[in-house]
């Protein structure tokens, strides 16, 4: 998952500017001088944040297609633009072929820049470089930007490097053979309706078959189907396959509280139970509904083993040390370790990176202090194990924040790692001999990363150390709706909102599966057995990967080696956002 206390947001936010921003200057000896005039006025505008003047350089129905071959909206390229959202400080090109035909001009030129973007407060520095393809044509006597399309882009920012290369274009009559193997092998689902019972889901015995652990990702965090789809699969694995457990990328103290609720203590109000999770992300009804039902289930389950919840994530070391000192015991070791720790404010946790380096070893002594008092306790002390995974999530959360908001990379790399560990806590101590399904973002659960993703993520640890008892289903969406925080700066302190999603390029996988159910379901090794599409999906393809920040018009996906992330993928055609619990936007 992406939330906002994390600077990972602005990766997404930066990445798709570079890659859609068409920024050139030209050289003179090589273009006609009133379209080098043209490009030195569009490198001006973009170095001043001036859209009225970018605006005034495209033709209004200009084609726009970043390196996935995803069309942009030109509202899209200049809200991405926006002095706002991305300061220019630096542009650099080298053009390396122009092609004149009377009226209209082709220009191919490599482009280098620096800037700065600006998400949810945080501010982050990169650097791009693009091979872009600009065709111009003159309009009333004026050059207008009629096509842009970027065939090869690198972006670096805080140690990540992403490189991507444009697919080749493919005719109408390639896209109509793709699609029609395709159709071959795609199974489709009739109902995302959680509680459906026919016989859409027959593929999931071969899938639950020898694993341990299956991820079910989501390609953004508010795409209902995904939620509906993904809860329908967690019943299923109950019922036929003997799964117990509901591992979420979540707090640890916050899944402690769900789990409390699924077992049949507390009240009956599955809103509050939901409202436990501090990500907003998780607070919809259709999470809401499936603890509903795995509480019912718990109630009525005979001599069945009993459901459980886990949350596997670490960004709260306060809630963490809340939920500590409720549970430990009257020990005076323990409660004098514990007690410099709860009296620091919450905020300070937020804001680690920004303490003095004595503050911040200070805190890590009197963790250690923490995590050796809880140890020592006596083996039979109730609870001991959560105790010491809670003194660990401290550790773990402490780690992490204590990174430089200006490194995503080494932010994100100590996330993941500390959730793999986290999951094996799950599986060998809490839960020993249970079945889990973890259920997290995508590119959290892939066996391997998105391009982009230079550390080993979370799937990618728990597919070495599990081997195929570790099975995957990534979740992509076409079009439609999703609920998530505006890129627009101005619009992120309104939280979540209801967000039109850009639609996925013509030749992607959700296009071409689009048919008349509501989903699709791609067992990724039986499509490789096929010829026309062994080639395409043996290389990078488009999965939807929304986090919590999305600007409208910009692309919803990233590119990931299908093969080796997923065992299978679920194509939702169009998604419609998740519902919030009442009273929340």
């Amino acid at each position: 998952m992406t939330l906002l206390r994390t600077p990972r947001p602005l990766l997404r936010c930066l990445a798709l500017a570079a890659l859609t921003s068409q920024l050139a200057v030209a050289q003179s000896a090589t273009l006609p001088a009133d379209l080098q005039a043209r490009y030195d006025t569009l490198r001006q505008a973009y170095l001043t944040g001036d859209l009225q003047t970018l605006r005034s350089l495209y033709a209004p129905d200009a084609a726009l297609l970043d390196v996935t071959n995803q069309a942009l909206t030109l509202e899209a390229v200049l809200a991405a633009s926006n002095p706002e959202a991305m300061k220019v400080s630096k542009l650099d090109i080298r053009v390396q072929d122009v092609s004149l035909d009377g009226e209209e001009a082709t220009v191919v030129n490599r482009q280098d820049m620096d800037a700065t973007v600006f998400a949810g407060g945080l501010s982050q520095a990169f650097q791009a470089t693009a091979l872009a393809e600009d065709t111009w044509r003159k309009v009333s006597g004026q050059w207008l930007i009629t096509a842009s399309r970027v065939l090869e882009s690198e972006t670096r920012v805080a140690g990540q490097v992403i490189r991507q290369v444009a697919p080749p274009l493919l005719t109408d009559a390639q896209l109509a053979e793709r699609r029609a193997a395709l159709l071959t092998v795609a199974r489709p689902i009739r109902s995302v309706a959680a509680g459906a019972q026919d016989g859409d889901f027959a593929w999931l015995a071969e899938l639950a078959r020898g694993a341990r652990l299956i991820g079910a990702g989501e390609g953004s965090h508010g795409t209902a189907e995904h939620f509906q789809l993904k809860d329908r699969l967690f019943r299923k694995l109950v019922r036929n396959h003997g799964f117990t457990v509901f591992a979420i990328e979540a707090d640890f103290d916050d899944g402690y509280e769900v789990d409390r609720f699924v077992r049949g203590e507390g009240p009956n109000d599955p809103d509050a139970a939901t409202r436990a999770f501090d990500f907003w992300t998780w607070q919809t009804q259709e999470v809401r509904d499936l603890l509903s039902w795995m509480r019912g289930y718990n109630a009525t389950r005979g001599e069945k083993p009993e459901l459980r919840v886990v949350g596997i994530d670490m960004q709260d070391p306060f809630g963490s040390l809340t939920l500590l000192g409720r549970l430990a015991p009257q020990n005076d070791r323990v409660r004098a370790a514990l007690a410099p720790l709860l009296a620091l404010p919450a905020p300070t946790w937020f804001t680690l990176n920004e303490r003095p380096a004595a503050q911040q070893a200070e805190i890590r002594a009197q963790i250690t202090a923490l995590q050796q008092a809880v140890a020592a306790l006596p083996q039979d002390t109730p609870d001991r194990a959560v105790l010491l995974h809670l003194a660990e999530t401290v550790r773990q959360g402490a780690t992490m924040l204590a990174v430089p908001s200006s490194d995503s990379g080494r932010t994100n790399l100590i996330r993941d790692a500390a959730m793999f560990g986290n999951t094996r806590t799950a599986l060998d101590t809490l839960f020993p001999g249970q079945k889990a399904m973890l259920w997290a973002h995508n590119f959290h659960i892939a066996k391997v990363p998105a391009q982009g993703q230079p550390y080993v993520n979370l799937g990618q640890h728990l597919a070495r150390a599990l081997g195929e008892g570790y099975r995957t289903v990534g979740f992509s969406f076409g079009d439609g709706e999703l609920r998530a925080v505006s890129g627009d700066p101005a619009q992120q302190l309104g939280g979540p909102l209801i967000l039109s999603a850009a639609p996925a390029p013509r030749d992607s996988l959700d296009a071409l599966v689009a048919g008349d159910a509501p989903a699709a379901y791609l067992n990724v090794a039986q499509a490789l057995q096929s010829s026309l599409l062994r080639g395409w999906l043996a290389q990078p393809v488009r999965v939807a990967g929304v986090g919590a920040l999305y600007t409208p018009g910009q692309p919803t996906g990233a590119n990931v080696v299908l093969s080796q992330a997923f065992d299978g993928l679920i194509l939702v055609p169009h998604g419609t956002a998740a519902r919030p619990l009442s009273g929340k936007p």
